[in-house]
């Protein structure tokens, strides 16, 4: 079942942090077909698989899609942070529609990142 393979998910977002904390994400694809879209580059697919985890049944799981993306804020640019922040804001409210499984520290970290994507988007 989906709930009892949380670790392989786990470790999917701590290998996606490892990769941007070291810098090895490359920024396009090596080799792409003419016509492809090449507005998909390998950081916003693994953004895109890092929030496809922001609404995962496990709590631990949701989590940390906060924590790690807090941690590496500075390597994407302005339209990714974007993305990041709707994504994350969409996570917030999921989370606080849950009556009774609300989790404080998904909430917590979710507000966390966004406190700095607004910091880093909205400078004064």
């Amino acid at each position: 079942a989906k709930q009892d393979d949380f670790r392989q998910r786990l470790l999917s977002l701590k290998m996606i942090e490892v990769i941007f904390q070291n810098g090895v994400c490359p920024a396009k694809w090596k080799s792409k077909p003419d016509g492809d879209d090449v507005t998909m580059t390998p950081a916003r697919e693994l953004v895109k698989l890092t929030m496809s985890l922001a609404n995962d049944p496990i709590a631990n799981v949701r989590l940390n899609v906060g924590k790690i993306l807090l941690g590496v804020l500075h390597v994407f640019d302005d339209e990714e942070c974007g993305v990041i922040k709707f994504a994350l804001l969409q996570q917030l409210k999921n989370e606080k529609a849950k009556e009774e499984r609300q989790d404080r520290d998904v909430i917590y970290f979710a507000n966390k990142c966004l406190d700095k994507l607004r910091q880093r988007l909205n400078p004064t």
